[in-house]
C-alpha cells in the first residue's frame, strides 16, 4: 500500500477515486507499485514525465490517481492498465513488484499470511478478488495459519458460496449471519421463492456447476488453465518482514500442493481442466 498515514489524504484519495469511477483497490496497489519501482530505480522521471512519487506522500498518491483516470500521456495510458501491464512493459525484475492475480490487484488480505487466499485468488475467474474466496469459514475453528492443511477445502467451500450467493443475489455481508459455505438455509430460500423442493445436495451441485462453467469460459477466452492459476512472485518467494505474520509466505511447493488438492475437489485434472466425468456429473456434457 502507499503508506499514506494522513487521514485527510486517505479520505481525499477515496473520494477522488469514487468521483473518477476508479476501483480503490487496484488504484492503491498500482500507486504502491509505482512508488516502489521508483524507489528501486526500475522507474525513472524519464518514464513518469518528470515526476517523482514516494511512499507516504499524500500529494503523490492523489496525483497518481489523476494520471490514471485522465490517462495523461504514455505514462498515464500504461499505469491505467494496472500492475501486470506495467511489469510487462518495463520488463526485467519489475514483475516481482506486480501484485496481482490474473491481472486483478487484490485487497489487503495478504495471501502470504492467509494461505486460503493464495489458492483462492489463483483459481478465481476474476483473479485477485476477495469476493470469490474467504480466508476462513465462519463458524469453524480458526485453523493454523502457517500450514496448508484444509486451505484448499476452504477455498473450494467459500467459492461455492460466493458464486451461489451472487446467483441468488445475496449480499455477501449476510455471510456474517449465515456463514461462508453453502447450507440448508440456501435451499430453504430457493424453495420459499420458487415453490420447488430443492435439497441441499442439489444446491451444492448447482454451486459446483456454476464454478466449473465459469472455468470453462475462462479457459476458452484466455487459453490458459493451470498456467493461468498464479499468484504474485512475492507471495511465493518473499516472507512477510515484520508484524504478527512475520516470516509467513506460500512457497511454490506448498502452493502446488494446494492447487493439486483443489483441482481434485473440483473434479479437474492436474492441468486445471474439468474432466469429462465431472462435466457429466454436473450436467455440462455439451461442453466436453
Amino acid at each position: 500500500m502507499p503508506e499514506v498515514a494522513d487521514l485527510d489524504y486517505i479520505i481525499a484519495a477515496d473520494r477522488l477515486s469514487d468521483e473518477y469511477g476508479l476501483d480503490t483497490i487496484s488504484a492503491g496497489v498500482t500507486a504502491s507499485m509505482i512508488m516502489e519501482l521508483m524507489e528501486r530505480g526500475l522507474l525513472t522521471e524519464k518514464d513518469t514525465g518528470g515526476r517523482t512519487f514516494k511512499f507516504g506522500n499524500g500529494e503523490d498518491l492523489l496525483e497518481i490517481i489523476k494520471i490514471i483516470a485522465e490517462r495523461r500521456g504514455e505514462f498515464g495510458e500504461l499505469i491505467g492498465k494496472g500492475t501486470r501491464a506495467i511489469a510487462e512493459k518495463l520488463g526485467g525484475e519489475a514483475y516481482k513488484y506486480a501484485f496481482h492475480a490474473k491481472g486483478l490487484e487484490p485487497a489487503g488480505h495478504s495471501p502470504r499470511a492467509q494461505k486460503t487466499m493464495s489458492v483462492g485468488y489463483a483459481t478465481s475467474p476474476r483473479g485477485g478478488s476477495h469476493h470469490d474466496a474467504r480466508p476462513i469459514e465462519y463458524g469453524l475453528p480458526i485453523e493454523k495459519r502457517n500450514t496448508i492443511e484444509g486451505k484448499a477445502m476452504n477455498a473450494f467451500n467459500t467459492q461455492n458460496w460466493t458464486c451461489l450467493g451472487d446467483s441468488l443475489v445475496i449480499c455477501h455481508f449476510a455471510e456474517k449471519i449465515f456463514g461462508t459455505s453453502v447450507a440448508q438455509v440456501h435451499s430453504d430460500w430457493i424453495n420459499a421463492v420458487t415453490g420447488w423442493n430443492t435439497t441441499l445436495d442439489e444446491v451444492l451441485l448447482m454451486a459446483q456447476r456454476f464454478y466449473t462453467l465459469e472455468r470453462l469460459f475462462t479457459i476458452r477466452e484466455s487459453g490458459k488453465a493451470r498456467t493461468g492459476d498464479t499468484i504474485p512472485w512475492r507471495v511465493l518467494n518473499e516472507p512477510i518482514p515484520d508484524g504478527a505474520s512475520k516470516g509467513m509466505y506460500t512457497p511454490q511447493k506448498e502452493f502446488d500442493a494446494m492447487l493439486d488438492e483443489y483441482y481434485d475437489l473440483r473434479g479437474w485434472d492436474r492441468k486445471g481442466v474439468p474432466t469429462k466425468a465431472t462435466l457429466k456429473r454436473l450436467g455440462l456434457e455439451e461442453y466436453s
